[in-house]
């Protein structure tokens, strides 16, 4: 039986074994690997579906059959939290149509519900060891060893790894080192180094200390110049301005493939890693506008401006109907356990990914911006919207969630206000 908590996307694949993919079964077989084990001469995914759901579609004429093979898979997604309504053959690709209300609403009743442990996996009883080599000339590249490694670690836990804290069988090296002599049974992983953008070499006089500063000069510097939107208190408050430019700094070394050099760029004038769309200032933003609008309609509830929740299980979610609503939860509630899935790949080889994070925040705090610019979320003085309103808090609400989960991962604090 399934669970009903279980909204993953992987768990739909292993369901349904293809996913807006390609039609040919080799294709497939290079996705799915061993759970795509055919000895029935199948050359496409319709036919292997057809025959391990005891299909006999070979008798029919193939639109026939492929018609037939649809209505089953559709038939067993009924017990399924991601149901299927329809599905088409469009250029040798499938096509897969979701039943949006019922998933947008097993999604947030989730994400509510667990909370700080939506995502996680169950354990696999199976133990890992990490750690790092330090970059001796290089001190920025050494911290970004060490922001891996730790990233590295809340993943793995993430998906039901036991963690080591001394080391077991197999331990997982991360160095800037590509020879060298290693550590006897382990398993080198090569990162790239911090490179100065203007040099093009290691940077190697930079300290973290001095790179800290250089980003709190530019949020300050840029704050007064209105490219950030920041509480004039907070730009004079040293925590504040301490944990915007860590977030920064791990975010722009996080933000790139582990095997390739992260290129910095030392001269604050030329610096956009506190401007761009992609970068941890907008994205705290983001989180910060949310947590605003929940705290305006709980205010708002206790003067009779707002109306008050209602449990989540007995919310209209179906009223959650514009396209932007359903992507912020298809793609970043639904989807976020695949981000975990992917942020350290095992087979064939070890892959360490904590770049999928970092896009997957990004993605998700550029969609909501698109979002919040378009819609009006907190409607005063409308009855008539009241069902609307308490469904998209809920959204809020999940969303929030989700997004203090994956900056956990990165170990970047969310807050309140900007």
């Amino acid at each position: 039986m399934e669970d009903k908590a279980d909204i993953s996307i992987q768990t739909f694949m292993d369901h349904v074994l293809f996913h807006l993919a390609g039609f040919s079964l080799k294709l497939w077989r290079t996705v799915l690997g061993e759970k795509l084990d055919c000895d029935k001469g199948c050359t496409d995914i319709l036919q292997h579906y057809a025959h391990i759901r005891h299909v006999q579609a070979e008798q029919a004429e193939e639109t026939a059959a492929n018609e037939k093979i649809f209505q089953s898979l559709i038939s067993a997604s009924n017990a399924w939290n991601l149901k299927i309504t329809k599905c088409s053959l469009q250029k040798e690709r499938v096509c897969l149509f979701l039943e949006r209300p019922s998933i947008i609403k097993a999604a947030i009743n989730a994400v509510i519900e667990q909370g700080s442990s939506f995502g996680r996996c169950t354990p696999l009883h199976e133990n890992i060891y990490l750690t790092f080599h330090s970059d001796e000339q290089s001190e920025l590249t050494t911290a970004r060893l060490r922001l891996i490694k730790n990233v590295s670690e809340r993943i793995l836990d993430l998906q039901g790894y036991l963690v080591c804290k001394e080391t077991c069988c197999c331990p997982v090296v991360l160095t800037s080192k590509s020879h060298g002599e290693a550590p006897e049974h382990c398993n080198r992983y090569i990162c790239g180094v911090v490179k100065n953008s203007q040099t093009n070499t290691k940077e190697t006089m930079l300290t973290w200390s001095k790179y800290m500063s250089i980003k709190i000069d530019a949020i300050t510097e840029l704050n007064e110049h209105k490219y950030l939107d920041v509480d004039k208190q907070n730009t004079h408050d040293n925590s504040f301005l301490r944990n915007m430019a860590e977030a920064t700094i791990a975010f722009e070394l996080l933000s790139i493939k582990p095997s390739r050099a992260v290129f910095i760029n030392v001269h604050t004038s030329g610096d956009r890693s506190c401007t761009n769309t992609k970068g941890a200032p907008f994205i705290l933003y983001n989180t910060a506008r949310i947590a605003a609008i929940i705290e305006k309609y709980n205010k708002g509830t206790s003067n009779g401006e707002y109306p008050n929740l209602t449990e989540v299980k007995e919310v209209d979610f179906s009223v959650l109907n514009d396209e932007d609503e359903w992507e912020l939860v298809y793609n970043f509630i639904v989807g976020y356990s695949q981000v975990i899935e992917n942020g350290i790949r095992h087979k064939p080889i070890l892959q360490i990914c904590p770049q999928v994070v970092c896009m997957f925040l990004s993605r998700l705090t550029q969609k909501f911006s698109i979002y919040y610019r378009r819609i009006k979320i907190l409607t005063e003085g409308y009855k008539h919207l009241h069902t609307q309103l308490i469904a998209r808090i809920y959204m809020l609400k999940a969303l929030q969630i989700v997004l203090q989960n994956a900056l956990a991962i990165l170990d970047i604090k969310s807050i309140s206000r900007m």
